[in-house]
């Protein structure tokens, strides 16, 4: 590969929403780490635009191409017009990469708006390369936390979505999990038969920050929706609360207008005022410094594919306490985990853990095993031979 190769990065997801999913962490962080080595353009939607612009990806893009997203032209604030704006951005993303030329296409997860273009373009592009990167498989619409149809449409479409990847896709990367070999066992079945490569999710090395820790905060951090544990957050503060009502939360992460204010009204509901705090999001510098302050990381995820924020809150001595998840296991005994969904032991680990007053340790040989820039590295390797063998 003697030329710097142009790649586009697809991530179509967002529709109106700015709100940063960990499929896009990632996404950003790989673009980062390879400033200079390629020439990366972005399709999106607006909302990814301004995600972009938050993440301060301003210079990393050559380009940005923006897919609509809106049925009939009205902003997003419920599940129906999400759900309709994946189509409208599948259909527009497809008709703007018409002309456009790449080396390779680089799909930042298996939404239905990201896989279709990529499907097409490979069509009639057939010498380009499709690398697509993959998280999660949904559980069925009968298990999800939220709206069942809206659940089972994208159900069905993950399903679709991976029945294309199989048949045109070049290279996949899964994460080195449960959840990825789940992904890997999908897509073979479908009769899949280009590259499965077994990669981690990542964070940035930084700097010890020297702040006291707050042996009574707590801190959540995630987008807030249903499957991230949106409907968890006050049920299972509000019996921690009850038994020490001293131990104060402090909620990181935005969601649809609908879900904030859902948290916002349940939170007074139930007498939660000044306990329980949305930060809504905020920058690096001061997520950094709240997670170096908080003694506990309260994570009560129902659905990852991997979970870069425990990651985060173990760089900064941060104990997460979370459900379960088959994701988890990667993070071995790092963590406090409790039986899936059960709010009572939740709210009595989290206690405990508080009245231990224990200070975790960050451990630095594990940690470093999840660095940004030696996950681009070796992405960027594979990248590189596949594309050398055109």
């Amino acid at each position: 590969m003697k030329k710097q190769v142009k790649i586009l990065f697809i991530a179509t997801g967002y529709g109106d929403s700015p709100v940063i999913s960990g499929g896009e962490v990632r996404l950003f962080n790989i673009v980062k780490h390879l400033f200079g080595k390629i020439t990366p353009d972005f399709l999106t939607t607006l909302g990814g635009v301004n995600a972009a612009a938050a993440y301060r990806m301003s210079g990393y893009f050559q380009d940005i191409i923006t897919a609509k997203n809106r049925f009939m032209g009205i902003r997003e604030s419920f599940g129906f017009q999400r759900l309709m704006g994946y189509f409208i951005s599948a259909f527009d993303a497809d008709k703007k990469l018409e002309t456009e030329k790449y080396d390779a296409l680089y799909t930042s997860s298996d939404c239905y708006s990201d896989i279709y273009p990529a499907y097409k373009y490979k069509f009639r592009n057939p010498a380009s390369k499709w690398f697509c990167m993959l998280h999660h498989k949904y559980d069925s619409p009968f298990k999800r936390a939220g709206f069942f149809p809206v659940n089972a449409v994208l159900y069905l479409l993950q399903l679709h979505s991976f029945k294309m990847i199989a048949k045109r896709a070049d290279c996949v990367f899964v994460l080195d999990t449960d959840a990825g070999e789940q992904i890997a066992k999908t897509l073979l079945k479908y009769g899949y038969k280009g590259q499965i490569h077994r990669v981690k999710n990542g964070i940035n090395k930084i700097s010890t920050i020297k702040i006291k820790k707050d042996k009574s905060m707590a801190v959540f951090l995630g987008g807030l929706r249903p499957s991230k544990g949106l409907y968890d957050i006050v049920p299972v503060w509000k019996k921690v609360s009850q038994k020490n009502p001293k131990l104060k939360l402090t909620v990181i992460g935005r969601g649809s207008d609908r879900d904030m204010a859902f948290l916002k009204d349940s939170i007074e509901k139930n007498g939660l005022a000044g306990v329980v705090t949305i930060a809504g999001y905020v920058d690096a510098k001061k997520l950094n410094a709240l997670l170096a302050k908080a003694a506990v990381f309260f994570l009560p995820s129902r659905e990852e594919g991997w979970g870069i924020s425990i990651l985060e809150a173990l760089q900064h001595g941060c104990m997460p306490v979370v459900y379960d998840l088959p994701a988890f296991k990667v993070f071995k005994n790092q963590i406090t985990k409790i039986p899936c969904f059960n709010h009572d032991v939740y709210a009595e680990e989290l206690l405990k853990t508080f009245e231990s007053g224990r200070t975790l340790k960050t451990n630095t040989k594990f940690i470093s095993q999840f660095y940004w820039s030696d996950i681009a590295q070796h992405e960027f390797l594979i990248i590189k031979k596949m594309l050398s063998a055109k």
